[in-house]
């Protein structure tokens, strides 16, 4: 979902996405760097 938005350009739904992967699995390394990558842009 958040790879999805981020290619849309919705940012901050990405973003939130992102973080929500996060708290589910903590250690998920591509969502850590999809995170980043939207909170540059």
């Amino acid at each position: 979902m958040g790879l999805a938005c981020l290619g849309y350009g919705r940012k901050e739904e990405a973003r939130r996405a992102f973080r929500r992967a996060l708290e589910l699995d903590n250690s998920h390394q591509n969502c850590r760097i999809y995170l980043e990558m939207a909170e540059r842009e």
